[in-house]
């Protein structure tokens, strides 16, 4: 994901200045989660009556918010 992730920014972070104008949008789709655990906020979503479809993009987004932390800090 990292690499895709750089490919997709061009490693210029200028470009979009915050974390939610990354936001995958309709790629989110493609992302998969783990076949080990889901995340904590996965489970808190499909506890709250969200279907998977619905859960992935919050994934997509607490990603794309630590890569965002990672890159800036």
């Amino acid at each position: 994901m990292g690499a895709e992730f750089l490919a997709a920014t061009g490693g210029d972070m200028a470009n979009f200045g915050t974390p939610d104008r990354l936001r995958p949008g309709a790629s989110a789709s493609r992302l998969r989660t783990s076949q080990r655990q889901p995340t904590t906020s996965y489970d808190r979503k499909r506890s709250e009556g969200k279907r998977h479809i619905q859960a992935v993009p919050v994934l997509a987004r607490r990603r794309v918010n630590v890569l965002w932390a990672l890159l800036r800090d």
